[in-house]
């Protein structure tokens, strides 16, 4: 896409990121097993790191900066849920920083800063938030039983569990 850094089709394809990439959209993944690393600086004015409908199990790592200015930084809309590891920075100014709307549960490790207007919209079955680190904005989890677990960190913004046996 001439809008996109980054666009790969395919499965099994990785980015790993130690500079600065920028664009409409930084990354964009299809296929299955689609993995980021991000060590550098990702800024879209879209969807940063978008994990597409035919994604599965996909996997964000990152220890710098994702930024989106007017979408979501990190968005996987695939069937199976989205692994994210941050101990950096991921930032939506006026969206959401990790929009997942997978069929299956979402696993979040935050030991860094989550914010946005929504920190975080989780669409799967049996989500599982693990925070050390901060989050400001709302968390919102779907059906299911989820897990939010921030009794060692910080969470600045209201949390909506949604149905199903949670634990908060």
């Amino acid at each position: 896409r001439a809008d996109t850094a980054i666009s790969l089709v395919g499965d099994s394809n990785v980015v790993v990121n130690s500079g600065y990439v920028s664009g409409q959209h930084a990354v964009v993944f299809s296929g299955e097993f689609a993995s980021a690393e991000n060590s550098g600086t990702l800024v879209a004015r879209g969807n940063t790191v978008a994990f597409g409908a035919d994604t599965f199990l996909s996997r964000m790592s990152n220890s710098g900066t994702i930024m989106s200015l007017n979408g979501s930084a990190v968005v996987a809309s695939g069937t199976a849920g989205l692994i994210v590891f941050n101990s950096g920075y991921i930032s939506a100014g006026v969206g959401t920083a990790i929009l997942a709307s997978a069929a299956s549960g979402s696993t979040i490790t935050n030991s860094g800063v989550i914010s946005g207007f929504n920190a975080m919209i989780l669409g799967g079955e049996g989500d599982s938030v693990v925070n050390t680190g901060t989050i400001a904005g709302g968390v919102f989890l779907s059906g299911g039983d989820d897990v939010f677990d921030s009794s060692q960190g910080l969470l600045s913004g209201a949390i909506d569990g949604g149905t199903g046996d949670d634990t908060l």
